[in-house]
């Protein structure tokens, strides 16, 4: 799950994909197959625009409707930070690095083909801040 740490977010409105789960907290990312959509982020996820602020799933009455918006955090300024879970062991050596996920909500500290977060700060093995590639630079 990604966390507000520090700096701002701004909400910005995007169309989901109908019948997909959304989680709060989630890394979510343009659907390259069917543009127009944003869904959560996996493995293989490209640029994260932002992370979900809605949870949508099986139980919800519009879970299954087409083109409808909702609430995606953007980083509002360079200074935004990210706490969230870590995937191996975070190092301190890992702080500067750039990492991929493993899921919508987890960093993956063993991969680094994607390159969709950057490391900015040690908080332990499991947990560490980030910033998502939207606003991250070195």
């Amino acid at each position: 799950m990604f966390e507000l740490s520090k700096g701002r977010a701004i909400t910005e409105w995007q169309t989901r994909k109908e019948s997909v789960t959304y989680t709060v907290g989630d890394s979510v990312y343009a659907l390259q197959t069917d543009p127009g959509y944003t869904i959560p982020c996996d493995a293989t996820a490209g640029n994260i625009i932002g992370i979900s602020n809605i949870a949508i799933d099986e139980n919800d009455s519009n879970f299954a409707t087409t083109n409808e918006k909702f609430p995606v955090l953007i980083p509002g300024d360079a200074a935004t930070e990210w706490k969230a879970d870590v995937s191996g062991t975070l190092a301190t050596t890992h702080v500067g690095e750039y990492w991929d996920l493993t899921a919508a909500g987890t960093v993956n500290v063993a991969a680094s083909a994607k390159r969709v977060v950057l490391c900015t700060g040690f908080i332990s093995a499991t947990k560490g801040l980030f910033k998502i590639n939207a606003s991250a630079y070195t």
